[in-house]
């Protein structure tokens, strides 16, 4: 069987709301929000999952975002060449999905092959306007698309499986290690989304869900509530793509 390491890679992180991920919990509470990308190492090869954003690429992006907090810790070029790596040796990078956050430096990678959904793909060529600002046809439009529609193997070892919600064709990740079937998400999460306090709808939020919460941005709560409870039930490792603690993280397992 191949397994793979995981290496959880932050490039900058910024003051956030934290109901942005919990659905109706944690209305006027911050949290520091990583944009990370996964550099995933194996016996079936090497891959990238999402490409992040920097700091200054994120204020850029409209002139609201001047406005937020950002903490820079590392360009795209820097985080590979950490790993001895830069963008022209990806040969392969997996898009949870195409919001601009998680696909900004995808281009950069000019040899790979970018695995999306389908039903993302489209969306994002003709976004309705609830989040039309968050897709940019110029950062995916030329890549070298690998366009998949349901679960899909794309590795030994490593699956690609439909997380609809967050926005309409999000794929998570499910990678097999050493320490059983890790899950990088894909919709944007926190650890809270898969294990709520239990008196969550007593002490903060009476109109949240339980046993999981549904990603706070979402095109589709319902979709987005059932896509958390199934990626709970398909793995042993959670890897949440804006979780704080996963800074933290060099290697997983």
């Amino acid at each position: 069987m191949s397994t793979y390491v995981i290496h959880p890679i932050t490039l900058c992180r910024a003051q956030a709301e934290k109901s942005l991920m919990t659905y109706m919990a944690h209305q006027g509470e911050k949290i520091w929000r990583p944009y990370i990308f996964f550099l995933v190492e194996g016996q079936g090869g090497r891959f990238l999952v999402d490409t992040a954003i920097e700091a200054a690429q994120y204020q850029s992006y409209l002139p609201f975002f001047q406005k937020v907090e950002f903490q820079p810790l590392l360009s795209f070029d820097q985080a590979l060449a950490r790993r001895g790596l830069t963008p022209a040796d990806i040969e392969l990078v997996i898009q949870t999905h195409l919001h601009f956050d998680h696909c900004y430096n995808t281009a950069r990678c000019g040899r790979a092959k970018v695995v999306v959904q389908a039903r993302e793909l489209a969306f994002a060529r003709d976004p309705h306007p609830v989040q039309a600002s968050m897709y940019r046809r110029e950062l995916f439009e030329d890549l070298d698309l690998q366009v998949v529609d349901g679960p899909q193997e794309i590795l030994p070892g490593v699956c690609v499986q439909p997380s609809p919600g967050h926005t309409p064709g999000g794929q998570s990740v499910l990678v097999d290690t050493a320490a059983g079937r890790a899950a990088i998400c894909g919709f944007c999460c926190i650890q809270e989304n898969f294990s709520p306090p239990a008196d969550l709808t007593e002490r903060l939020a009476p109109f949240a869900s339980q046993p999981v919460l549904a990603p706070g941005i979402h095109v589709d709560p319902i979709a987005g509530f059932e896509s958390v409870a199934a990626l709970k039930q398909m793995s042993e490792l959670i890897l949440p793509l804006h979780e704080p603690a996963v800074m933290e993280v060099e290697r997983v397992p």
